[in-house]
Parts: structure tokens; sequence; C-alpha cells
């Protein structure tokens, strides 16, 4: 009876056995989401610094991960790709290591992205289950350029590890922006904020408004001296010193300043003493006009070039990335250090600290002199 039992369990057994064939990377996506409550670790790279990577460092972070995994002889089942989004709206992905370590692309264009991604299955020693984890590593040479990682983890401390790991990896790769850049870049912000704006409109409306009054003023003018000069002409020669000395006076009380009129005094005592009289106000207005016209001319012009040097200055140290994996790639990044012309750069930066110091001389100047 036994024997029948055992018999019949032994058959039972072998007909709910079933043997499927799968590959790694088929195996490790169909119990992704089943082992192990994951957490999520990110990091991504400062802004505005750049990269460039070569299949050499992909290949270097993915060595760095399999030394961690061997020494702790936790795997039991890992898939690596690596996806590449090209220039061209296109995407390709290569599975294992082997075949990216010999990734050839025949194509003519360019990564702009390259996504490296594990799927790991491990068993931890304090735990009794396996438990999958889950690492990305995106590079973006493309807009804002960084660098990310995500680290999806059932253990906190493995998790931690390996994001250390490849963060130690890309202090290799990845510039920070010049400190410089960040200096001319709020240099930039405080020119365009709204006192700076407010203050240079204020002056340019100031001397329009003087332009439009010394114009209506010299209109006004040519008025007065066609009807002075007509006053002039009528009266009798007996008249005539007393109506120019009336006219000298009314001349002085309305800051006329036409020596055309003088000109015709009859009287030369009364007209010298005119003439001396204009001569002044008009070198003392003459003056005030000059140094409006420094000031205007030395603070607009200053805050003009300013911000134009730093504009082309933040666009200068703006260094792109690139993923140098395909020959229109290295091709592209040849051109691009070609277009980095050093001496141009300094010529320029010459030219515009002279311009500058000149107005600030020309400012300084107003109130010495």
């Amino acid at each position: 009876m036994s024997d029948i039992i055992e018999q019949t369990s032994e058959q039972k057994t072998e007909k709910n056995e079933l043997v499927v064939n799968l590959s790694k990377e088929n195996f490790a996506d169909m119990i992704l989401n089943f082992l192990g409550k994951k957490e999520e670790l990110t990091y991504r790279s400062e802004e505005n610094g750049y990269f460039k990577i070569t299949l050499d460092d992909i290949e270097e972070f993915y060595f760095l991960l399999e030394q961690k995994i061997n020494r702790e002889q936790s795997l039991i089942l890992d898939a690596f790709s690596m996806e590449l989004f090209y220039d061209n709206g296109t995407k390709r992905v290569v599975h294992s290591f082997e075949k990216i370590a010999g990734f050839v692309e025949t194509r003519n264009i360019k990564p702009k992205a390259v996504l490296l991604e594990w799927h790991i299955i491990v068993k931890f020693n304090d735990s009794p289950h396996v438990e999958t984890q889950k690492i990305q590593l995106l590079f973006k040479a493309y807009d804002n350029e960084y660098i990310g990682i995500v680290v999806e983890h059932t253990d906190q401390i493995w998790g931690m590890e390996v994001l250390s790991l490849f963060e130690n990896q890309i202090k290799n790769i990845y510039v920070p922006e010049k400190k410089s850049n960040v200096y001319a870049k709020k240099i930039k912000i405080f020119l365009e904020s709204t006192p700076i704006t407010t203050g240079l409109t204020i002056i340019i409306v100031f001397l329009i408004m003087v332009f439009i009054e010394s114009l209506d003023k010299n209109i006004r003018d040519d008025l007065k001296f066609q009807t002075i000069n007509k006053v002039i002409n009528i009266n009798s020669q007996e008249d005539k010193k007393l109506v120019e000395s009336s006219l000298a006076i009314y001349m002085i009380d309305k800051d006329y300043r036409d020596k055309n009129i003088i000109d015709t005094f009859s009287t030369k005592e009364v007209s010298n003493e005119m003439k001396n009289y204009i001569d002044n106000k008009n070198n003392n207005s003459n003056s005030f006009k000059k140094f409006l016209l420094k000031i205007f001319i030395s603070i607009y012009g200053f805050y003009t070039i300013l911000y134009f040097y730093l504009v082309y200055v933040i666009r200068y140290n703006k260094k792109n990335s690139f993923i140098l994996l395909t020959k229109k790639a290295h091709k592209d990044y040849e051109t691009y250090k070609d277009d980095k012309n050093n001496k141009q750069f300094y010529s320029i930066s010459l030219i515009a600290f002279t311009l500058i110091i000149g107005l600030v001389i020309n400012f300084v100047s107003v109130f010495l002199f």
C-alpha cells in the first residue's frame, strides 16, 4: 500500500513539473518585479557641466560593478544592456557585455544619450530570499547635459555602495562648470534686474526730454528774433537807445541768447555787455550738456559693453558633451575643438576691458575736471 502511494506521488510530481528554457535577460526581466520591495537612490551631476565618454569609459563602469559583485560572491543572475539614442530619432539596444565590447556603428549618426542598465538577482547573507536590484546609468549629451544614476535596491547599504562607486568614477569624466562662468551669470542676472534697467531707462528718457526741450526752445527763439527785430526797426533813431536797453533787460530776464539781435544794437556799451553775458551763459549751458552726455555715455556704454561681453563669455565657456561611439561623433568633436579659438577670445576680452576702463576713466573725469 505504501509502495502504491509513493508511486502515485512520484507520478503526480512528474506531471506537475514544467521546464522552460529562458535566456538570462528574459528570466531576469520576468521576475524583476516579484522579488523584494525596492527602495530608490538617485544621483544627478551638477548643472552646466560637461563630459566626454568613449567605449572604454562604459566598460570601466561595467568592470567596477562586476568586481564588487564578485567580491561579495552573492550573484545569482545578472543582465546588462546598453540603449543608445541617436540624433536622427532612432535608438539601438545592445544586450550582454560581450556584444558591447565589440560595438561598431556603421551609420553616419551621432549618439545624444546612452543608458546603461543592470538587472541583478542576488541573495544576501542575512536574507533567506533572493532579491532583485536594478541600476540605471544615463549619459545625456544634449540640451541640459548631465549624468544620472538610479539604484533600485532592497538593501540600503548595498545600494549606497553602488551609488558611491559610480559617483567616484563619474568625477573622472564629468567636468563641472567653471567658477568664472558662475560669477559671469550672476553679474548678468544683476544687470538684467529691475533697479539697473529702471535707472538706465530714466536716464534715457531724461536725455530725450532735454533734446526735445532744446529743439522746442530753438523754434521759439527764432520766432522771438523775428519779432524783436521788427520792433527795433519801427522805432525812431532817438528812441533806439531806450528800446535797446529795455530789450537787453528783457533778454536777460527771459534768458534769450541770440547774438543776431545784439549785432543790430547801435549802443556799443549795451551790445558788448550783452555779448559777454550771452557767451558766459552759453558756455555754462554747453558745459552742463557735456556733463550730462559724458555721464550717459559712461553709464550706458559701461552697461552695454559689460552685458554683451558677459553673454559672449558664458557662450564661450559653455562646453558641449560628447558620446564618442561613432565616426560622426568623433568628427563633430574635432570640429568643435577647432571652433574654440582662444586667440579670438583673448582679443575680444582685451578690447572689452580696454573700452570698459576708458568709460570708467571718462566717468571719473566728469567729476574731477
